[in-house]
């Protein structure tokens, strides 16, 4: 619970530090991560990319100008690791990594979010799955500490 009240106090202080004057001026990143995955199982490409970072879509950007975009982009959303939940979530001003579980072959597994903060919303900047899995190419993020 301790855990819990200290995520919202820093939530608060972010937002006020920001100038958000109310929930579409800032975002939860861990809701703004919620968001993203409703716009992956929506295959809605226009919300996913919305809800990136500019280097973390590039790649998804790059394609969209193929005539088979349609069909690569179902297939990526149906490949998309199925995420449970954020079971902790660490700011540091434009910057936030979220501790996630989810589904893998051998059960649930350990996934880390890095969203960093755009024009005043939180977007996904990388995913890692600790089985090795990333979305895109992204280097290693390294262990979120929370104190």
């Amino acid at each position: 619970m301790t855990a819990l009240v200290e995520t919202q106090r820093r939530l608060s202080l972010l937002a006020h530090f920001y100038h958000a004057t109310n929930d579409l001026d800032w975002q939860n990143p861990a809701q703004a991560y919620a968001e993203f995955l409703a716009a992956v199982a929506r295959r809605n490409v226009n919300a996913v990319l919305a809800r990136m970072s500019e280097d973390y879509s590039r790649k998804l950007r790059g394609y969209r100008s193929r005539h088979d975009f349609a069909q690569f982009f179902e297939l990526w959303c149906a490949d998309y690791p199925q995420h449970r939940q954020v079971v902790a979530c660490c700011i540091d001003t434009d910057t936030a990594i979220l501790e996630t579980t989810h589904a893998s072959d051998s059960g649930l597994a350990a996934g880390r979010v890095v969203m960093v903060l755009h024009d005043g919303r939180w977007r996904v900047g990388s995913e890692h799955c600790d089985n090795g899995r990333t979305r895109t190419h992204t280097g290693r993020v390294s262990p979120c500490r929370l104190t």
